[in-house]
């Protein structure tokens, strides 16, 4: 690899020309492609989560996308303040509605075997 083969634009490494030898240019684009979305998914995180930067923290969650799940308590909370929040505005059915969507996602995390038999049930047509 040579640096007259990384494309400064794009980021990426540029197809070889005919003459010269093949590069692995598509798995390397792939590798960096893979770990520039991860980044991006770890900034979020960070940014919703307001956690404290450290090293071994961005490691660990570059490598293991397990550790970047939502939080439940979070997702809880942040639906619970935005059904306070529309409630000078929305019709009260439209607000019913939500918290029957709200109950039901409860329900679907606390009983996830109901919930795979559910999703059993749907997707063959019983």
């Amino acid at each position: 690899m040579l640096p007259a083969d990384w494309d400064q634009d794009n980021s990426l490494i540029r197809k070889p020309k005919r003459k010269d030898f093949d590069n692995n240019y598509r798995e390397f684009n792939t590798k960096i492609t893979e770990i520039t979305s991860r980044i991006g998914e770890i900034n979020k995180y960070i940014l919703l989560n307001r956690v404290r930067l450290t090293d071994q923290f961005i490691l660990d969650r570059l490598y293991d996308s397990h550790k970047l799940g939502l939080d439940k308590k979070i997702f809880v909370d942040v639906f619970l303040e935005y059904l306070s929040v529309i409630k000078s505005t929305a019709a009260p059915r439209t607000i019913m509605n939500k918290t029957t969507v709200l109950n039901y996602l409860k329900e679907f995390e606390v009983y996830p075997i109901v919930a795979k038999i559910r999703k059993i049930c749907t997707s063959r047509n019983y």
